[in-house]
């Protein structure tokens, strides 16, 4: 998802995808509207784009930890050093 755009019905598009579908609808004479409900956008519901989650899909395409994944990690490894063989 090259840019997010957030949608007023709660869900998530890239910006291409949701410019194929406003193109296609105004070829049948719609107005853009949500994809999901068909609402018609307004200035106060309409799509925006979404510059947090673009910066998280950045940092996990370059491969960059983010806090989250480095807490992970460190359990991860704890389990890597626990012995499960027990009583021997």
């Amino acid at each position: 998802m090259d840019v997010p755009m957030f949608l007023p019905c709660g869900q998530y598009v890239d910006r291409a995808s949701l410019d194929n579908y406003t193109d296609n609808e105004a070829k049948w004479g719609r107005s853009a509207n949500d994809p999901f409900t068909g609402l018609p956008f307004t200035e106060s519901r309409k799509a925006i784009f979404d510059a947090k989650l673009k910066s998280r899909i950045d940092a996990f395409v370059l491969g960059v930890k983010s806090e989250s994944s480095s807490k992970r990690s460190k359990i991860e490894e704890s389990k890597d050093n626990f012995d499960f063989k027990g009583g021997d």
